[in-house]
């Protein structure tokens, strides 16, 4: 697992309660229950979301976001404003 992966799922598991030393997190991953990518949406939105309660401004805690997670902006900008796809389908009926 590299760092990156890790400290997702560190973020990941402090977000849902989960004890991040536990491995809980990465088993059910790994079995397949629960998918890598939502939980990388959760710590990016958790991140952000901390920053912005701290009384700095979105685009600015994205931009932090994004370096301290090695990615683009686009990236973490693209997850924070994404809806999840059951949301997209309900709106469509």
């Amino acid at each position: 697992m590299t760092q990156h992966e890790s400290k997702i799922l560190e973020l990941a598991s402090r977000s849902l309660g989960v004890d991040p030393s536990s491995k809980t997190l990465r088993r059910l991953i790994d079995g397949g229950l629960i998918s890598f990518k939502a939980c990388e949406r959760l710590a990016y939105k958790s991140y952000v979301d901390r920053l912005i309660a701290k009384g700095i401004a979105r685009s600015v805690a994205m931009e932090m976001a994004a370096t301290e997670f090695s990615c683009s902006y686009e990236k973490i900008r693209r997850f924070i404003y994404l809806k999840p796809i059951k949301d997209v389908l309900k709106n469509l009926n």
